[in-house]
């Protein structure tokens, strides 16, 4: 609310001025921030009314669903594009919002998503590289505008051949900020290319321009070098990801069963009951783990009544509420053999079982052994207690004698 309240200020004040009425272009810019004001309010008018008791009511579910459908990005992006024609139809008939939806192509194309991807996904990172780099513009900026002032005039005619000499644009640090910002950027040797070579003030081979070459090659090494090759550096790295990523994914579904996790080359390989000649890979994939079959099937639980599952349902369905994915196929296929695995683990079970039988008497000896050695042990054990209880009865003896005798005295306490 008190950004709505802000921005209509904001608004109003430009109205008032009467700025729209002479510019076209801030008018519709102000049109289209006044419409893109809708949004948030309509998130919040959605949130509000997907909770009860507003979501029991017919009105609140209808318009949830339209806002759902409109807000789906493929749907969002074609309203959008429909939007641009009828503005540019209706409206002020520019061909400018017609060739806007030639951007749809990157829908049709992976790549192209990609593309948008490796900028949009790193947003904050190069938002805050880019903000670091006026940072550093505008420090040259003021150096420049403090030492080398003079270099920055018309001396080679740039502004026009009638303006005068001493005509610039750094006027003020905002206007030669601009200067920088533009100038410095899309030269190629950065801002000391520009001033040499456009408004023809190359230092001189004299030592007192020494700073001067410094500073025009500090600018192109840290402006035109590190910083914006950094920003190309973050894109075209995030590019190389999303391509790698996007390979090893095609390659996983090309390759690999998402259902029992089983390789292709076993189901076209001589352990197939199917073989490739039968269409093993593609009838696994096709019929026997078929992944809608598996999403049709949740949705049946879902939808069936509790009370009418059977035993197989009901397991399945206690699985999906606790996440669990035990009842999934995992490393199992019907096309794969699994005789030759079943007999080697009976043979390994043998094998083990014949390794127990051996050891059994040898064990059995081992173990009466130290039987016998527990009980001598505990023997000899009970043996050593029982004197040393005689010998503290003695001595307990002995020392209680001598006192009795003197309790007998007369007059003995």
């Amino acid at each position: 609310c008190t950004l709505a309240l802000a921005q209509q200020i904001v608004v109003f004040s430009i109205h008032q001025t009467g700025i729209t009425d002479r510019n076209t272009t801030l008018m519709n810019f102000v049109t289209l921030t006044n419409a893109l004001l809708a949004v948030p309010f309509m998130r919040a008018i959605r949130n509000v009314l997907s909770r009860r008791p507003a979501a029991l009511f017919w009105p609140a579910v209808t318009f949830n669903a339209i806002y759902d459908m409109v807000t789906y990005t493929p749907n969002f992006l074609k309203l959008v594009y429909t939007g641009f024609s009828m503005y540019a139809t209706f409206g002020t008939n520019r061909q400018t919002f017609y060739a806007i939806q030639l951007l749809s192509v990157m829908h049709f194309s992976p790549t192209l998503r990609n593309v948008v991807r490796a900028v949009s996904q790193n947003i904050t990172q190069l938002g805050m590289t880019a903000f670091f780099g006026s940072i550093v513009i505008y420090v040259f900026m003021v150096f420049g505008f403090e030492n080398y002032w003079s270099d920055l005039t018309n001396s080679d005619g740039y502004y026009g051949q009638d303006e005068d000499s001493t005509v610039t644009m750094c006027k003020s640090m905002l206007s030669c900020y601009l200067f920088y910002i533009v100038n410095g950027l899309i030269t190629g040797g950065g801002i000391g290319e520009f001033i040499s070579s456009e408004l023809g003030n190359a230092p001189q081979l004299v030592p007192e321009s020494t700073g001067r070459y410094f500073y025009d090659l500090l600018f192109f090494v840290v402006v035109s070098v590190l910083l914006l090759n950094l920003i190309f550096g973050i894109i075209i790295d995030t590019f190389s990801s999303l391509r790698e990523n996007a390979n090893q994914q095609r390659s996983i579904m090309l390759n690999k069963c998402i259902v029992c996790g089983l390789s292709r080359q076993l189901f076209d390989g001589p352990t197939s009951k199917y073989g490739k000649q039968f269409g093993g890979w593609k009838r696994h994939y096709k019929n026997e783990h078929n992944l809608w079959d598996y999403l049709f099937f949740k949705i049946h639980l879902r939808h069936k009544p509790k009370t009418e599952y059977d035993g197989l349902e009901d397991y399945v369905a206690s699985c999906i509420a606790r996440n669990d994915l035990s009842w999934m196929p995992w490393h199992a296929a019907i096309a794969i053999d699994t005789k030759d695995d079943e007999e080697d683990r009976e043979l390994e079970f043998a094998r083990l079982h014949k390794q127990l039988a051996e050891m059994g008497p040898a064990l059995g000896a081992r173990i009466n052994d130290i039987q016998e050695q527990m009980t001598t042990d505990l023997t000899v054990i009970k043996k050593q207690f029982g004197v040393l209880l005689e010998r503290s009865a003695a001595e307990a003896q002995n020392a209680n004698g001598p006192a009795r005798a003197r309790s007998s005295r007369p007059g003995g306490r």
